[in-house]
């Protein structure tokens, strides 16, 4: 009798730590789930700020184009002071709504 309660109580043993090597491996997935969602997140925001800057510097190039165009009349002059302001202001909205939204 004694030789099986102890191939019993190893049984019960072995179940037991079972049970807890399941539930170790249950919590590594749950911990590797939640990774993996910060790290698509994370990924999308890449995604966004890496437009963003596109958008930026496709906007900041238009205004730099915009600004260097000959026969605008100098830079304090009426014909080219309002086309500036034009720009500066739409750059600046843009740029507004980049920082704002994460997006343009």
């Amino acid at each position: 009798m004694a030789d099986i309660s102890k191939v019993s109580d190893l049984i019960g043993g072995i179940s037991e730590a079972s049970e807890q090597q399941a539930r170790g491996i249950a919590d590594v997935n749950n911990g590797l789930r939640q990774i993996d969602q910060v790290n698509q997140s994370n990924a999308a925001a890449a995604e966004q700020s890496a437009a963003a800057a596109s958008e930026l510097s496709t906007q900041s190039q238009n205004l730099r184009d915009l600004l260097a165009r000959p026969g605008r009349g100098s830079p304090g002059s009426p014909s080219r002071r309002p086309r500036s302001a034009d720009a500066l202001r739409s750059f600046h909205e843009a740029l507004s709504e980049i920082w704002t939204t994460g997006r343009p």
